[in-house]
């Protein structure tokens, strides 16, 4: 349970910093970058040839870009509380709504709802100021990026999915975070834009 733990805070801190890097994907990148080449023995230099022009250099191919995927842009944010909680809730109309914590502090709440799904609260100056939410191996549990952002997002060719919407109007942001995998951890965060 203490590495699921781990597992859970680093994934959020990761998500709301607003990057995110699997193991899976570190352990890929090492295997595609390619190795040092080892460097050649040192050979005694023979005089100098006279040296021949250069022969012209080929212009490399141009490199096609990607054709841009056009969506809808959602000005409004689908995804607007978790379980009642949203971005400015009091501390204690938060706790009213969610229960008890299993952990809780004045800046921060942990709650624990089932072996699938917890979530982290966070408080600035008595107010709701993030919301993260992790559901682990329990993809019928965790909401669709179609139910979080009104659009699909294409996966990577690992299988992860990533993206952050920023809602101005509404005064925060949402990250939805799924790593590749047989046990998917999917994490929702909301946080308010400052």
């Amino acid at each position: 349970m203490r590495l699921r733990t781990a597992e859970l805070r680093w994934l959020f801190l990761a998500t709301l910093l607003g990057f995110f890097v699997t193991p899976a994907q570190v352990a890929n990148a090492q295997e595609q970058s390619p190795s040092p080449t080892p460097m050649a023995s040192p050979t005694p230099m023979a005089s100098p040839a006279p040296m021949a022009s250069p022969a012209p250099m080929a212009s490399p191919a141009p490199i096609p870009s990607p054709t841009p995927i056009v969506q809808p842009q959602v000005t409004e944010p689908l995804y607007t509380n978790y379980r009642g909680v949203s971005i400015g809730m009091g501390i204690e109309e938060a706790r009213a709504k969610l229960g008890a914590p299993k952990s809780k502090g004045k800046r921060q709440d942990f709650f624990v709802f089932s072996d699938h799904e917890s979530a982290q609260i966070f408080y600035l100056e008595g107010r709701v100021s993030a919301i993260s939410v992790d559901y682990v191996a329990a993809m019928s549990e965790a909401p669709t990026p179609m139910e979080v952002f009104g659009m699909e997002v294409t996966p990577r060719k690992n299988g992860s999915v990533y993206k952050l919407v920023r809602y101005r109007k509404a005064g925060y942001w949402v990250a939805y975070n799924r790593t590749s995998g047989k046990s998917p951890i999917v994490s929702i965060t909301m946080r308010k834009i400052r």
